[in-house]
């Protein structure tokens, strides 16, 4: 039925990201089926390596605060801000990395 066809789907996609890793498109479709299917602590696991591996995609930063953000079962006062600290520290690690070329400004 359906869960056979996730897990499938999971498979095929775990084995796309293992192949490659940086790929933001699979990183988010493995997340989707993820959230679907695995319990929403598997599911947090799972964000918090696509985060790691892929700390200067800004569209999966985004996807995380949302999903993190909806989740507020789990809060105490300070996990909002670790979430956005996160995310924040993400970014703008990634752009100090990015030099502009001679001639360009970077804004």
């Amino acid at each position: 039925g359906v869960r056979v066809t996730r897990e499938k789907q999971l498979e095929i996609l775990s084995a796309a990201l293992r192949r490659n890793p940086r790929s933001e498109r699979l990183a988010l479709l493995f997340l989707s089926v993820c959230e679907r299917s695995w319990p929403r602590s598997a599911v947090k696991q799972a964000w918090m390596r696509a985060v790691h591996v892929q700390k200067s995609s800004s569209r999966l930063l985004l996807r995380y605060c949302s999903f993190m953000l909806g989740d507020f079962a789990g809060f105490g006062r300070s996990a909002p801000a670790r979430v956005l600290g996160t995310a924040a520290c993400s970014l703008s690690a990634a752009a100090d990395q990015c030099v502009p070329s001679e001639g360009h400004s970077a804004f």
